[in-house]
């Protein structure tokens, strides 16, 4: 078979090899879950899901990548929607907290794509999320800062703290309490930490 031709045929099963993975971690989770498993949803044999991945972990590093991108995407939509710099910061963080919740919501265990101690592929991929959002912060505060609307006086620092505070509104602390309360919560952690960076006349 030619290699056009065996291109689409790889993408196909590197694909059924994907959703079907993504069903069943979602609901029976990581641990449970075997490659067999997963050659089973994705009708076909064991050997074949070896061909696109040689772990279960590097499955499960694939997908938990597709949703940290999935919370970066609404991150980066928040932080340019415009207006002040100070509600970009608070979208920011409101966007991150509602896709991680969307996530969770997709199954029993759909946390665990998302939370570092699953394993290691999650891990991997948790700090690789945490440096893109770190930059993110850095780039909003800075440019806040140039307009004249912040007061930051080292961005990076400014972010790392801004990051720890918040912290408790990202997996897997975030899915500790009642979504609704944890909205007010964030409210009020805004009102309390973005609102100090204001710069003041």
């Amino acid at each position: 078979m030619s290699e056009a031709h065996a291109n689409p045929l790889r993408a196909k099963r590197r694909t059924a090899i994907l959703e079907a993975a993504d069903r069943l971690f979602k609901h029976y989770g990581f641990e449970k879950t075997t490659v067999a498993d997963i050659a089973h949803g994705a009708r076909i044999g064991v050997g074949s899901v070896y061909l696109e991945f040689d772990a279960k972990e590097t499955v499960a590093r694939e997908l938990s990548r597709r949703c940290h991108d999935q919370v970066l995407a609404d991150m980066r939509l928040a932080a340019s929607l415009g207006g002040s710099f100070a509600r970009r910061l608070q979208g920011v963080f409101d966007a991150r907290a509602s896709r991680f919740w969307e996530i969770a919501s997709a199954g029993q265990h759909a946390v665990d794509l998302v939370c570092p101690a699953t394993c290691s592929g999650t891990a991997v991929e948790r700090e690789r999320f945490e440096e893109a959002e770190q930059a993110l912060v850095i780039d909003l505060l800075t440019a806040g800062d140039a307009a004249g609307e912040l007061r930051v006086a080292v961005p990076q620092t400014a972010a790392r703290v801004l990051l720890r505070i918040y912290a408790t509104y990202a997996p897997p602390r975030l899915f500790e309490h009642d979504p609704a309360e944890t909205r007010r919560v964030l409210a009020a952690t805004h009102e309390l930490v973005v609102h100090g960076l204001l710069r003041r006349a």
